[in-house]
């Protein structure tokens, strides 16, 4: 048993990598965009009312320019409330070796998700370190509290 405890642990800390990585890297994409890219002139098109079952969430069309090359992107987030109407004009961050690469500072895209990602990371972390390092007199009676069907 306390070689399946190990084995799950190292798993554990195997997930809690990856996870790192795929909530940290877009957020680390985006921050080296925004302070290293640069700027032009975006302009929303449109948006779109998707409801869903927690009332609804508006999903932005916009467009930008770079060397006369238009553009057209949808926000990749969405957000409960209008902060833009169609015409309005705001500042685009992209990337300079592929302009198709662009945020918006203003908006926090997928930014929230990528925090509770980060916090999701953390737990299977902890979980992995304490799985691996601990000893096992320590974890064998929360395992079996576990198999009687209560955590405490």
């Amino acid at each position: 048993m306390r070689k399946v405890v190990k084995i799950a642990g190292y798993l554990t800390l195997l997930c809690s990598v990856y996870l790192f990585y795929v909530f940290f890297s877009s957020l680390i994409e985006r921050n080296d965009i925004i302070s290293k890219g640069n700027k032009t002139i975006g302009k929303v098109l449109g948006y779109e009312y998707i409801k869903n079952d927690g009332g609804g969430l508006y999903v932005f069309t916009f467009e930008y320019f770079v060397e006369g090359k238009r553009y057209l992107k949808t926000s990749d987030f969405n957000t409960s409330s209008i902060d833009y109407n169609n015409g309005d004009e705001f500042t685009i961050y992209y990337d300079k070796l592929n302009p198709n690469k662009a945020v918006i500072k203003s908006w926090n895209e997928t930014v929230g998700i990528n925090y509770a990602g980060g916090i999701l990371a953390s737990t299977f972390l902890v979980f992995g370190l304490l799985m691996t390092f601990v000893k096992y007199k320590y974890i064998e009676p929360l395992l079996e509290n576990a198999r009687k069907g209560y955590l405490f």
